[in-house]
């Protein structure tokens, strides 16, 4: 079950989608214009975008031209315009249909998409590598996948994965530059995977991987919050 947000100021079409992608199994939420969508975007995460192209407050395409996401988005329209196909090839997982849609197109779809989003994503985790130095000089390639968190503590940053700790005197913000979409800053001296975690605790600003207990500061909880449930 994926959870979608569905832009349309037709209310008519914004229920037939909505009865489409419900019959789905997916969860659906409705905005009927961008600005209600911008709102929504606030408070919700989504793993998958339905909009009509022409909305009262503009294109749709502009839209998220201006916010882009990673997250798949299906365009469509009344319209069978060229212009609007041509414009989709530019986002990285957009499709474009002409209305009406039916049960077999919008699934797909958002196979189509969502199976796209997974091997793009497969391929980025797995090759992307840190390098550290160990004994006499010899440089480590460590999978980012395998890094479960990084702290500092003066001038050293101590690197945690799945089979043991590097201690390495360089500062967080050199092997910040290194690190991928993942991993999300929690405080001024700790950086965590946010795979590995395995317990957050909203009210007292906490996080937890496995039995180690993190703290989660006032300025960068806004950010964790977004980052770690948009995904």
């Amino acid at each position: 079950m994926y959870r979608i947000l569905a832009i349309d100021n037709d209310e008519i079409w914004q229920l037939k989608l909505q009865i489409i992608l419900e019959e789905l199994g997916h969860k659906v939420d409705l905005a009927s214009s961008l600005k209600m969508a911008s709102q929504m975007l606030l408070m919700f995460s989504y793993d998958i975008f339905f909009t009509e192209v022409m909305l009262p407050d503009g294109l749709a395409t502009q839209y998220f031209t201006d916010n882009p996401t990673s997250e798949p988005v299906i365009f469509y329209s009344g319209v069978s315009d060229k212009v609007f196909a041509d414009q989709t090839v530019k986002f990285p997982n957009a499709l474009f249909y002409v209305k009406p849609l039916n049960v077999l197109s919008v699934h797909t779809a958002i196979e189509t998409l969502i199976k796209n989003v997974k091997k793009q994503t497969d391929n980025s985790l797995i090759e992307a590598t840190l390098p550290v130095s160990v004994h006499y000089g010899t440089i480590n390639l460590l999978q980012l996948r395998n890094i479960q968190w990084i702290t500092v503590e003066g001038n050293y940053t101590t690197i945690v994965t799945t089979e043991k700790r590097y201690v390495q005197k360089v500062s967080l913000k050199k092997i910040k530059i290194l690190l991928d979409e993942r991993f999300i800053q929690i405080n001024k001296t700790t950086v965590i995977n946010k795979f590995f975690i395995t317990n957050t605790n909203a009210q007292k600003n906490e996080v937890n991987i496995g039995k180690e207990e993190f703290s989660i500061s006032r300025v960068y909880r806004k950010a964790f919050i977004q980052h770690y449930f948009s995904s």
